[in-house]
């Protein structure tokens, strides 16, 4: 799964910026941003899975609570994710938005993460979540710094060989020292 626009990744990071309350921490935004990346995938991987899957039954009924559509692209998925953000994010911390999305109804994002990562290992199959350079991350903006920390944390806890998600992101590499 590519996120191919750079104005839905600036979405997204606008998104986990604008719901900053009090007290910022990195590994609260790492959670978001695991929310708001899995999501993506699990819009985009479902045309690949067995209709009889069960981590298809989890992923169509953990998007249909949040509003997403069949058919959507990553990109409309992650749109989606950061309306629904913006909304039940108002006024809230990184943790209890994290909360919120990861539990919708019975259906919850735990279980649905795990099936597909159950369906893809007994399959032998490897997904790869791809998040192209963006050429300016606006690092000198503090909002933008702690959306970054939060999506470098993510990504350095989740790439792991025992796991069939690979999460890659490109920096530029003027801005190697910077990161």
């Amino acid at each position: 799964a590519e996120l191919e626009s750079a104005e839905a990744f600036t979405n997204v990071i606008n998104s986990v910026s604008d719901v900053s309350v009090g007290a910022v921490f990195a590994e609260s935004v790492a959670k978001l941003w695991e929310n708001v990346l899995y999501v993506g995938l699990f819009g985009d991987i479902r045309t690949s899975l067995d209709k009889r899957s069960t981590a298809l039954k989890y992923i169509n009924d953990y998007l249909a609570k949040l509003g997403v559509r069949e058919g959507d692209t990553f990109d409309d998925v992650l749109w989606t994710i950061t309306d629904v953000i913006s909304v039940r994010g108002k006024d809230k911390s990184y943790g209890i938005i994290a909360e919120l999305l990861r539990k919708l109804d019975n259906v919850t994002f735990k279980k649905t993460k795990n099936e597909l990562i159950k369906e893809l290992k007994a399959n032998g199959n490897m997904a790869v979540i791809l998040l192209d350079s963006l050429d300016d991350f606006q690092l000198n903006l503090e909002t933008v710094s702690r959306a970054i920390q939060g999506l470098l944390k993510f990504i350095g806890e989740s790439n792991k060989p025992s796991t069939p998600i690979d999460i890659r992101l490109c920096l530029p590499a003027e801005l190697y020292h910077q990161f």
